[in-house]
């Protein structure tokens, strides 16, 4: 999914601003129509998205009555799910599960694939916004580095959620004795590696792998997009 967002921002970017963005003239800015793009993204995927979620919602009290069961049915907190559905809201609260009091959870979408929908808008709310920021960038490959160091926090965040005993959590074991974690080091550490392009890529990735456990991978899916709107 990383690299279909990554596709989105470039195709995006060549298709809405491209004209914007190479032209260097910061009043161009004010000509793109953002009522317009919105409206457009809203039309072109809400009403496919509430038409999949409602077909899978049928076909599941289908088969609920048909003798099936199906536990997030039956939760409690199921119709405050379902609002978040109707909304395209899940993907922005379903991180924040390991903090709830047990019992408590946030469920993706009725239709589980439609998550990445919802995942989707953010980048299209703030695509607009960052029409300016993407004409002023001075030090192109400098930002793709440093999204690109985001990017790879959030596939180790993905990682650590995989690797880990709990959903979520990142085991102590996982976190120091992981061996591709650790196999950087020797590259920082040994001397006769004299490249500073080699030690200061490993110093992010360090670093980066400190913190990827704690980070709810699903905050950090849209920086894909970025990365795609910043090489296009």
């Amino acid at each position: 999914m990383s690299f279909f967002y990554l596709l989105s921002g470039f195709v995006m970017t060549l298709g809405y601003a491209k004209d914007l963005v190479a032209g260097g003239e910061s009043s161009r800015i004010a000509d793109f129509n953002k009522r317009r793009f919105w409206r457009n993204r809203f039309a072109r995927l809400f009403p496919m998205y509430m038409l999949t979620n409602a077909l899978y919602f049928m076909m599941m009290r289908c088969f609920i009555k048909g003798g099936g069961s199906m536990a997030f049915l039956s939760s409690p907190y199921w119709d405050y799910n379902l609002v978040l559905t109707v909304l395209g809201l899940n993907m922005w609260f379903y991180p924040v599960d390991v903090w709830l009091p047990n019992g408590s959870q946030i469920e993706l979408p009725s239709n589980f694939v439609t998550w990445t929908v919802q995942t989707m808008a953010v980048f299209y709310i703030v695509f607009p916004s960052m029409l300016a920021w993407l004409q002023n960038v001075q030090r192109r490959r400098l930002m793709v580095h440093l999204l690109f160091w985001l990017q790879a926090l959030t596939f180790m965040s993905l990682a650590a959620r995989l690797q880990s005993p709990s959903e979520g959590s990142a085991s102590f074991a996982m976190r120091w004795t992981y061996k591709k974690e650790r196999a950087r080091e020797p590259v920082q550490r040994h001397d006769s590696v004299t490249s500073r392009r080699v030690k200061s890529a490993c110093v992010p990735s360090s670093l980066s792998q400190c913190f990827a456990p704690f980070v709810p991978c699903e905050y950090l899916l849209p920086n894909s997009t970025l990365l795609g709107s910043v090489t296009g």
